[in-house]
């Protein structure tokens, strides 16, 4: 609600990690057992399953969609300002797609 945006200062679009919002907006979003060693002992927990192997092509496809990026070049590296709203909204629509 506040607008925010994400500065990517020559960061590639597979590590936009906003990215897994519409991951989780999925109704087929996984959800799986995690354990882990805590002080006490072991802990176990569930929670959605993501991975970020499809960030880069949907990078792509919200760069090319988006208005309201704006791109630039900071010596040799390539910069986005993104609003992370229309990011998310646009991700999740090209996820939906995809699965139909």
């Amino acid at each position: 609600d506040l607008d925010a945006r994400v500065l990517m200062l020559g960061a590639p679009m597979a590590r936009f990690t906003a990215f897994h919002l519409a991951d989780l907006r999925m109704p087929d979003v996984r959800i799986s057992e995690f354990r882990c060693r805590g002080p006490e002992g072991w802990l176990s927990f569930k929670a959605p399953y993501l991975d970020d192997l499809h960030f880069a092509d949907l990078g792509v496809q919200v760069l090319r969609a988006a208005t309201g990026v704006t791109s630039a070049r900071i010596g040799t590296a390539e910069c986005h300002l993104i609003p992370v709203r229309e990011a998310v909204d646009l991700a999740e629509y090209f996820l939906r797609r995809a699965r139909t």
